[in-house]
């Protein structure tokens, strides 16, 4: 909720080997959001907060599933991690601050 936040649908990217905390929390239904190639899992509530903190050892692009707690992945809920070298990553900032910067 911050004018420095970035906004990017589906795709989670992340510098590698930097410790990374994740607060989930959902305005409507009770989602999962899970990593699988980490074996990571955790689950969103309204008006409650979870997190789920990890650190990326390697660079690559991995699933990312979202579900409803129907069970039911929708497609609209896929997505991937993409863990990048900080280099990669501050480029993809970069991309991203100024597309956002166009919208506002």
């Amino acid at each position: 909720g911050t004018s420095d936040d970035i906004h990017a649908l589906r795709n989670m990217h992340l510098p590698v080997k930097t410790k990374t905390k994740i607060n989930l929390t959902s305005r409507d239904y009770i989602y999962t959001l899970v990593f699988p190639n980490r074996e990571l899992r955790e689950i969103a509530v309204p008006d409650m907060v979870f997190s789920l903190e990890f650190e990326s050892e390697t660079t690559g692009t991995f699933d990312l599933i979202g579900d409803q707690f129907c069970g039911y992945a929708h497609p609209d809920l896929l997505g991937k991690l993409v863990v990048q070298t900080h280099r990669d990553f501050d480029v993809w900032l970069r991309q991203m601050q100024r597309k956002t910067r166009h919208v506002q």
